[in-house]
């Protein structure tokens, strides 16, 4: 019960519920690719960090990259993506 309340106030709140009909696919569409502009900046403040932190282990660490073979890359990578994608859709539903 309460999680459909919290739903319905959620929907009445939403900026594209106050847009046109006509709109509310726009402005959906212009928070998506908000949230994306704000996930790519946070990769780079990370990678930023990682760097002005840890520039030694950095180093190292693209190091072994390099030296990787690359069906371990694979993996690491379709496991990264996975893990992404599971902790988006936990917590955007």
């Amino acid at each position: 019960m309460e999680n459909r309340v919290t739903a319905r106030l959620l929907r009445r709140h939403s900026p594209a519920s106050h847009a046109e009909p006509s709109e509310r696919g726009r402005v959906r569409t212009d928070l998506r690719m908000s949230d994306f502009f704000v996930a790519l900046g946070l990769v780079f403040v990370l990678e930023g960090l990682l760097f002005a932190a840890f520039p030694e282990w950095t180093k190292r660490a693209m190091t072994s990259v390099l030296e990787a073979p690359d069906g371990a890359l694979r993996i690491v990578g379709i496991g990264s993506a996975v893990i992404g994608m599971l902790l988006i859709w936990a917590i955007r539903g």
